[in-house]
């Protein structure tokens, strides 16, 4: 292990999961909070996400799977059971919203909510086996499949079908995939994921390799917008993932061609990933949020381990530097001035990713 893994485990394990443990959940409802303030206190929104929700319950669900000492388990069962309580419609999904009491809000069947709470799930079930997290990920897949199913392939963004189509929902839908094939070591889950594959290669993925489409109209034709190199990082290790699942060797190939891509393409001068990009590099979005950078830092595990320790340290000078051990700061300008007025708890589950240690299959999958 290195100095600066250490440095990023010791971040989370005793610094910022004590801290959202503690701060980051209302003690009366068991809901987590949507941000908290600078001062580590609730940011005061009066509705939660259910993505949000999601997230928190995998992070802590896989921090008891990690061995922390904290109530980790406790946490993400109590989130996740109020979250049902009041956020479950047969036939609407998965709400979109929660109040602070936890009665569910816009029924909207959102496939990007429906794919964080089956991640959520799927890791709830690895580390408990019980039998009503497998009972709930049927019922959210039978909502997918029945509601969502699209004629064009894939699925729809909502109930209401809108537009535009986005990669984005259906490489979150992937990442459960994999999730529930690695909790339940059912092959049903790499037949999914592989469908989700078919339309990555089919729409999502530029010629050569050259970064990955955003938006797309009711029938898979693209839309013109930016690219986002934090979700080209993404997408280079969920292939990976699959790889190793599947057996599928030239992933890794096409893999690696992403993460080149994103690393020669969406970098600012001082070595951020930035938020958008067009297909000439040029910048279109100018700011750098936290989440691509943790995007960049789990890539680098796989395809330049040699670099992560100095990245890593750019991203404890800045994001992590804050006056309260265990927040973060989620955006800067690309002049390096900050713009963020809460710490938005959805990133946690991001920090989780990028400064975890890589799965070692995964990494041996990348040497080959």
């Amino acid at each position: 292990m290195t100095m600066h893994t250490s440095r990023g485990l010791s971040w989370l394990f005793d610094t910022a999961l004590p801290l959202w443990a503690g701060q980051g959940v209302d003690s009366d409802t068991h809901l987590f909070y949507e941000a908290l303030d600078f001062h580590g206190n609730d940011g005061g929104f009066e509705t939660v996400r259910s993505r949000v929700q999601a997230r928190q319950i995998y992070v802590f669900a896989s921090a008891h799977a990690a061995g922390w000492s904290g109530p980790a388990l406790e946490l993400a069962e109590a989130g996740f059971f109020v979250m049902r309580a009041g956020g479950w419609r047969t036939g609407k999904g998965w709400a979109a919203r929660l109040d602070r009491q936890g009665n569910g809000l816009d029924w909207q069947g959102d496939l990007y909510d429906q794919a964080f709470v089956l991640l959520a799930l799927a890791r709830l079930f690895e580390v408990t086996g019980a039998p009503e997290y497998q009972r709930h990920i049927d019922e959210t897949l039978a909502f997918i499949d029945t509601e969502l199913k699209d004629e064009h392939g894939g699925y729809s963004e909502n109930l209401a079908r809108v537009t535009p189509r986005r990669q984005n929902s259906h490489m979150h839908l992937l990442e459960a995939f994999l999730a529930l094939s690695t909790a339940t070591g059912d092959d049903a889950f790499i037949a999914r994921a592989q469908g989700t594959l078919d339309l990555f290669a089919a729409h999502f993925v530029n010629a050569e390799n050259q970064g990955v489409h955003e938006m797309f109209d009711a029938a898979w034709h693209r839309v013109p917008g930016g690219l986002e190199p934090g979700h080209i990082f993404e997408w280079s290790y969920l292939l990976t993932w699959l790889s190793f699942c599947a057996d599928d060797a030239p992933l890794i190939d096409q893999a690696r061609d992403l993460f080149t891509y994103a690393k020669a393409s969406g970098l600012s001068h001082d070595g951020f990933a930035v938020d958008a990009i067009d297909e000439d590099a040029r910048v279109t979005l100018p700011t750098r949020r936290l989440w691509p950078q943790t995007e960049y830092l789990r890539a680098l595990q796989l395809f330049a381990p040699g670099e992560y320790e100095r990245f890593q340290a750019l991203v404890f000078d800045s994001y992590l530097d804050t006056d309260v051990n265990g927040l973060w700061h989620d955006k800067y300008n690309l002049d390096g001035g900050l713009d963020c007025v809460r710490v938005p708890a959805s990133s946690l589950y991001h920090l989780w990713g990028g400064l975890m240690p890589v799965d070692g299959g995964l990494v041996s999958q990348c040497k080959t």
